[in-house]
């Protein structure tokens, strides 16, 4: 009970449902009246009504089903075996390209097996008949993309590089020539082993082997550069691994398809046209230029590849014009790795300024090679 001289009964907040007031009076100090009593009801709020709840309890059931119906046709999905269309594919690119098989190329080597078929090229594994049937790999490029004086642009450097190259970390040529169609070919050493790529699919490799690896492509490189070539497509699938004659792993760096043989008067604007891997190129190569630090700037990538097992445009997806600062983050949240120095180089490498980034591959290498050969 409460006693008030206003009849602004303050009755509080009420909940939904049934109330039953119950009032009593009296005058000044008379006697009290007999009780009054008035029933009345607060009605449930609109979003708790028995028509929304219906429809909301439908609109979920609907929600639910939808949900496990989604999951169960994804997981059907995953678990579908694709059929293997390599053959196919193969065919649409590059209709000649099983015509070759069984051919005889400038009279001296055989085809056997397409290896692999690009955008201009495609590689082949042969025969040297005058070299008692030694395995060779033979590059034919493409005559009929358009622009058949560029293509032969692209073949003549790709000979000019490796003519000037003797180095057991790079593929060696061991001939060239037109074919009667009028496609130039090249024919290089066949390099018996696994491309880095099939080696990264079991996953990151071993400090000490990418120590190795990266020490054998420094020498590599080196070796380009001082003769004022940069390749400009460093990645796992220019990379075969092979087994030398001692039993030690070796790395051979191959495809100098789109390597730039820099003369004295080149400028940056002209030198060659827009080429490279998307995810391993640098910034600068959208305008045709490549130096030193262009190639290193790819190698970086790749070694964040083989550290982590997972590409650079996949480890750090928001990075930009700040991919130094992300790889800096990066390291520093994972303590016991790398030094500061070989951390701070692989950054560098990664500047989208070319002007900021290493340009001695070999300096470049040092500290990496250095910390990553003391892991166990």
């Amino acid at each position: 009970w409460t006693e008030t001289d206003s009849f602004d009964l303050p009755l509080g907040k009420l909940s939904s449902g049934s109330h039953t007031l119950e009032i009593q009076g009296r005058l000044l100090n008379g006697e009290w009246s007999s009780p009054q009593h008035s029933t009345f009801a607060i009605l449930w709020p609109m979003w708790l009504s028995w028509p929304v709840l219906v429809l909301a309890g439908a609109g979920g059931s609907g929600f639910g089903i939808g949900v496990v119906q989604w999951r169960k046709l994804r997981k059907r999905n995953h678990a579908l075996t694709l059929p293997d269309i390599s053959s196919w594919r193969l065919g649409a690119l590059v209709p000649d390209a099983e015509r070759l098989v069984g051919a005889v190329v400038d009279g001296r080597y055989e085809i056997d097996q397409i290896l692999s078929v690009g955008g201009f090229a495609t590689v082949a594994r042969g025969h040297d008949l005058k070299e008692n049937g030694r395995l060779c790999a033979v590059k034919v490029f493409r005559c009929d993309i358009g622009d058949r004086a560029w293509i032969l642009h692209r073949f003549e450097h790709e000979v000019a590089a490796l003519q000037q190259l003797s180095h057991p970390n790079i593929v060696r040529i061991t001939g060239h020539g037109i074919i009667d169609n009028g496609a130039p070919y090249l024919v290089m050493e066949f390099v018996q082993g696994r491309s880095v790529r099939q080696i990264l699919e079991h996953g990151p490799l071993p400090a000490r082997q990418i120590a190795r690896y990266t020490q054998q492509l420094a020498e590599a490189l080196s070796a380009l550069h001082w003769r004022s070539i940069y390749h400009r497509d460093i990645k796992p699938e220019n990379l075969m691994v092979r087994i030398d004659a001692e039993g030690e792993e070796q790395v051979v760096l191959i495809d100098f398809s789109i390597a730039i043989i820099k003369a004295p008067d080149h400028t940056i604007h002209g030198i060659s046209r827009v080429a490279g891997t998307l995810g391993y190129m640098a910034p600068e190569q959208v305008t045709g230029y490549a130096d030193a630090s262009t190639d290193i700037h790819s190698l970086a990538k790749l070694l964040l590849e083989l550290l982590t097992g997972v590409p650079c445009t996949e480890l750090m997806p928001q990075a930009t014009l700040d991919l130094p600062k992300h790889v800096r983050e990066y390291f520093k949240a994972r303590p016991g790795g790398l030094g500061d120095e070989a951390i701070d180089r692989i950054a560098t490498a990664l500047s989208f300024d070319p002007a900021q980034r290493p340009k001695d591959v070999t300096e470049f290498a040092a500290p990496i090679v250095r910390d990553l050969s003391s892991k166990r």
